[in-house]
């Protein structure tokens, strides 16, 4: 019963990283190109999730908006088993880039990346965004 969810957890994995891939497959025949095509959007979805949860009004739609999104990433990452993104970016840079900001985090403090460190790092951000949005939420 476990394998069979592995299996198909991988399965839909690969199918939305092909079905993905194929779209920006039409904008550019480059791999770098679509590599810095999906690394924007992802900053950008980000941002946005960001942008909502911190500095938009609490009983704005926005502040649901970003907090769903909060949600989804969530849920998103433990079902695919990391971000499907960074996946999707791999699959165009290589298997060293681990995500935007952690590439840039590691390098920066001269850490050597891992998996298990950017789990770490991704746990510690999520968490220190999710107590933000209940401060905002219970502090009104």
């Amino acid at each position: 019963m476990i394998n069979q969810y592995v299996l198909d957890r991988k399965k839909q994995t690969k199918l939305i990283c092909d079905i993905i891939h194929n779209i920006f497959l039409k904008l550019s025949k480059k791999p770098i190109i679509r590599f810095y095509l999906m690394l924007l959007i992802h900053v950008l979805l980000g941002f946005i999730m960001l942008i909502c949860i911190c500095l938009c009004d609490i009983n704005s739609v926005w502040f649901l908006i970003g907090n769903a999104m909060l949600f989804i990433q969530i849920i998103s990452n433990i079902y695919f088993r990391g971000c499907i993104l960074i996946k999707i970016e791999r699959r165009e840079i290589g298997n060293d880039w681990y995500g935007y900001p952690y590439n840039f985090i590691f390098g920066l403090l001269g850490i050597e990346k891992s998996a298990y460190r950017v789990n770490i790092l991704y746990s510690i951000l999520t968490i220190i965004l999710i107590i933000i949005s209940l401060i905002r939420i219970y502090k009104k």
